[in-house]
């Protein structure tokens, strides 16, 4: 019974994690592991891709999102739109992760939507892993789906 129980803790937290990571992306950089912070409100294909403002964004900020994608760490944030300009809307600002959370919804921010920013301020990160981790795939943009606010 206890090893029952155990396994069902641990399915359940690995398809909790597997969820939470379908809500994250990294788009236009050299390769999977770096580009522009993009996130949706769920796994549904119906909820937008939006952008990260850099406000306060930083180290403890990046190692959240790349062990959310699977990574084993960062090694750089990229303020200023550096992988360029995103579209649609800009869903978080202020950003204030400790660096251990599992998820970067579980970190404080400003609230969904609420910024003072602009897609020149969209923030990116570049992401590394150690010897023998394999990252999961950076979520497709929506199988093709257009969607009138965001053109991914």
């Amino acid at each position: 019974m206890a090893q029952a129980l155990f396994v069902l803790v641990l399915v359940t937290l690995f398809n909790s994690s597997f969820q939470q990571a379908g809500r994250i992306r990294l788009v236009g950089g050299s390769g999977a592991h770096e580009g522009r912070v993009e996130v949706r409100r769920s796994t549904s294909s119906y909820n937008y891709w939006g952008t990260v403002c850099d406000d306060r964004f930083d180290m403890n900020d990046a190692r959240v999102v790349c062990r959310m994608l699977g990574y084993s760490g960062a090694s750089a944030v990229r303020g200023s739109a550096y992988y360029g300009r995103g579209s649609g809307s800009i869903y978080m600002d202020e950003l204030s992760c400790t660096g251990t959370e599992s998820s970067l919804f579980d970190c404080s921010y400003n609230g969904w939507g609420v910024h003072d920013c602009s897609h020149s301020e969209d923030v990116g990160v570049v992401c590394h892993t150690s010897f023998g981790t394999t990252p999961r795939p950076t979520p497709t943009p929506d199988n093709g789906i257009k969607h009138p606010y965001n053109n991914k």
